[in-house]
């Protein structure tokens, strides 16, 4: 009985829909056109200008929706990204992991934020101003670290 009450079923329930979500985002064809728009974007830049839009497109995900919810949806966009550049797709992956879990710039991107952000007295714009930075700093290390040790 108290290992039912310990599992919190909203966040089994949102994942277990984003995981459907990301499915229908594969299998309809949206993955490839999005991927197709990114790639068409960013290519300009070669590979790493692909990997640090999959990155930051991301990261606006977790701003708005769950971690786990933006890493569902922009997996397969992000494997279909790196077929068609002819990259590894373990590296776009290993992008989308580090950019969902890079959510510093809000309270509601991430759990613990939000449980940090009344009690600790913090405001709204000190998650921007110290988080941001520091996301960015996160895609330039692991997109780095990513290209050195995938690509």
């Amino acid at each position: 009985h108290e290992m039912e009450r310990s599992l919190n079923w909203r966040v089994l329930v949102t994942v277990a829909m984003t995981l459907g979500i990301a499915r229908g985002v594969e299998s309809s064809g949206v993955a490839t056109v999005m991927a197709d728009l990114i790639i068409g974007f960013s290519q300009q830049f070669g590979l790493l200008g692909v990997m640090s839009s999959i990155y930051l497109i991301t990261n606006i995900y977790t701003l708005i929706i769950t971690n786990n919810a933006a890493a569902a949806i922009l997996f397969p966009i992000a494997i279909s990204a790196a077929r068609g550049v002819g990259a590894d797709p373990r590296a776009f992956a290993m992008v989308v992991l580090v950019g969902a879990a890079a959510s510093f710039a809000t309270p509601i991107s991430y759990q613990t934020n939000l449980m940090v952000y009344g009690p600790g007295g913090y405001k709204f714009r000190d998650f921007l101003r110290l988080g941001v930075p520091l996301q960015i700093l996160t895609g330039v290390m692991a997109i780095g670290l990513v290209y050195w040790f995938y690509l």
